[in-house]
């Protein structure tokens, strides 16, 4: 009856201690005399409550809810019991835990009691039964205290020791509840800053509410966009929640791989209706709306080619990012041979100093150090910066403890620069609106050359804005960095909004997703399938945004029909091993010959030159005459186009 008592604890999330206060100490003449003599009877409440207690187990399942956002239902039954309509409109059973079974949960007792609190070893986490991983209620404090016991507050650590290749079922119906208790839990968090950031805006248009990205993978993140006027102090509010009022010690993106974004280019998520009469393809929605520019944006010819440029800049440093010195030296010399644009190399240079010396300052603060930390030949941007990074946290201690603590430093000093900028760029919006306010005001009563003067100044307000969200999101975690980006990905092909965008937006989404699979590539090096999965949708979108710039050759054909095999079908495939799938694409598409570490280099320099090609290809042909030409609605599933 203790071992069963304290079962049903486990499964409720209840405190073993007060188990405990109700139940024979081990010196009491009712104690048994050993673990075994203690399940070897049940009663027939006890069963009953066993069944009751197992019914209200419940799973995540991706397909409940009219928008399709998922919700919680019963984990009891085998696969194929609960079906439910997935978007696709297929009856489909996708519920996170299936197979629970009602009966007697009868186990050793000081293990349910170690699970409950977290005291496990990593060894015992290993060896937990799947029955018994299935029965972890992922709505109480178990899983909390199993991420932070044995896991270490590391959802990467997590990831590795029990969703990898050679995981466990039991290990992985662990990681499931792990990842339905942070699906509960970063929503609570997020109704607590809500509430908390609303209360000091004075209304409740601080925050309005959020939108999420991310699969429903096991090792997939959570990417967490705001929605409201007071996003950028929501930002800092929900960090300060989780680290603060939480006691996690760690910043959400390590210990839930969570990051949280403010408003920043996305203003019409269905895109803003073509001027005049009749259809036509859809226009971003830019910063700046106001009365005869229900686009907002900028519009003035001179403060627009500066925009323009200032974007591709901010496009160029994420590439750059994930280079090398030498490996920048090469892309530079093959997009822009006659060196014809060394301004801009200049000025990306500039930037990405400013962005490194920033982040190492911000972390030598944080860490009270002085040491001090020039970057070392042969790395990447990134690279530099983890190895700061680590030498200021020093050795000693477990690896994927020192890990963590490396993640964490870095991840928090982008944090605290991006929670400072967003109050600069709260600052801008606020004039940025009053200005719109007397353009309108002038251009209602007649005043044609003031609101002409006054819409100028709005136009130069907007690319000043647009300039501090592409450097805030620098500091954000991984986000995109720039207009074209951001609405490529997300208003095109995610929403599918049919939207056109120009052929200089449609540069930033080629620049920016040639980054991208870089640093994939690079994080998933181990073997040419494991980078290929991971970078399979980057190579998509930016063979994508090629195509609607106009490129179609015969490579970009190719990087589409890689990058979409493996991001929308191979990914969604269960059962099957995706990395031997996604190496079987690049190779057929590719000509990748290697399988092993070398070809994941082959794949980095032919995506790279593949890229190269396009930029140079827009250097010869659109940038002088045809930047702001725009291209074919951008909707999602346009596998037909190939």
């Amino acid at each position: 009856r203790h071992a069963d008592a304290v079962a049903d604890a486990v499964v409720r999330g209840r405190s073993a201690e007060t188990i405990l206060d109700r139940t024979p100490s081990a010196g009491s003449r009712a104690a048994p005399s050993s673990p075994s003599a203690a399940v070897q009877r049940i009663t027939r409440e006890e069963a009953m409550e066993d069944a009751r207690t197992v019914r209200d187990l419940r799973t995540w399942d991706p397909n409940v809810g009219y928008t399709q956002r998922g919700g919680w239902v019963t984990a009891v039954g085998e696969r194929g019991r609960v079906k439910r309509p997935n978007k696709r409109r297929e009856l489909v059973d996708e519920r996170q835990i299936t197979g629970l079974k009602i009966g007697s949960f009868k186990q050793e007792t000081e293990r349910y009691l170690a699970l409950n609190r977290g005291a496990l070893t990593l060894r015992q986490l290993h060896r937990l039964p799947e029955e018994t991983a299935k029965r972890i209620d992922p709505r109480t404090e178990t899983p909390r205290n199993i991420l932070r016991g044995p896991l270490a507050s590391s959802w990467s650590f997590a990831k590795h020791e029990l969703a990898g290749p050679h995981s466990s079922r039991a290990d992985k119906t662990i990681m499931k509840r792990l990842w339905e208790f942070r699906e509960h839990d970063h929503e609570r968090v997020l109704q607590r800053t809500k509430r908390e950031v609303n209360r000091q805006y004075g209304n409740e248009r601080g925050l309005t509410g959020w939108s999420a990205a991310g699969s429903t993978s096991l090792t997939s993140d959570i990417d967490v966009n705001l929605k409201g006027e007071a996003t950028e102090l929501a930002v800092a509010e929900f960090n300060r929640q989780f680290t603060q009022v939480d006691g996690w010690p760690y910043e959400a993106g390590v210990v839930y791989d969570v990051n949280v974004y403010a408003l920043d280019f996305m203003h019409a998520p269905r895109g803003v209706a073509p001027p005049g009469p009749g259809p036509g393809p859809r226009l971003v929605g830019e910063e700046g709306k106001r009365e005869g520019r229900p686009e907002g944006g900028v519009h003035d010819a001179a403060i627009r080619a500066v925009d323009i440029s200032n974007q591709e800049e901010w496009s160029l440093l994420k590439i750059r990012l994930y280079m090398t010195e030498a490996q920048w030296r090469s892309y530079k010399r093959s997009v822009d041979p006659a060196d014809a644009r060394n301004g801009t190399w200049a000025n990306v240079e500039a930037k990405y100093d400013l962005y490194r010396q920033t982040l190492v300052d911000e972390m030598k603060a944080l860490t009270g150090s002085r040491l001090p930390l020039a970057p070392r030949a042969g790395q990447t941007g990134i690279e530099s910066i983890h190895s700061a990074a680590s030498r200021l946290v020093g050795g000693g201690g477990a690896r994927h403890d020192r890990e963590a603590q490396i993640e964490n430093l870095m991840i928090g000093a982008s944090n605290r620069v991006y929670e400072r900028k967003l109050q600069d760029i709260a600052r801008l919006r606020r004039r940025l609106q009053g200005q719109i306010a007397w353009y309108e005001y002038a251009l209602r009563g007649g005043h044609g050359r003031v609101a002409r003067r006054l819409e100028r100044e709005v136009d130069q307000l907007v690319a000043d804005l647009r300039d501090a969200l592409s450097e805030a999101a620098l500091y954000s975690n991984e986000a995109y960095l720039t207009s074209g980006a951001v609405n490529h990905t997300v208003v095109g092909l995610q929403i599918g909004a049919g939207i056109s965008q120009t052929k200089a937006s449609a540069l930033q989404a080629v620049n920016e997703n040639l980054g991208d699979s870089l640093k994939e590539m690079s994080r998933h090096g181990g073997s040419l399938g494991e980078a290929a999965f991971k970078a399979g949708k980057y190579m998509w979108r930016l063979a994508d945004a090629a195509i609607d710039m106009g490129v179609r050759t015969a490579d970009v054909r190719s990087l589409y029909r890689a990058g979409y095999e493996i991001a929308n079908v191979i990914k969604k495939r269960v059962g099957v091993d995706q990395h031997a799938l996604s190496a079987d694409e690049v190779q057929r598409e590719l000509q990748i010959p290697d399988r092993r570490r070398r070809g994941v280099l082959l794949l980095k320099r032919k995506v790279t030159e593949i890229a190269t090609a396009i930029a140079a290809r827009y250097n010869t042909h659109f940038r002088a005459h045809h930047a702001d030409v725009r291209g074919r609605p951008i909707t999602s599933g346009r596998r037909a186009r190939l």
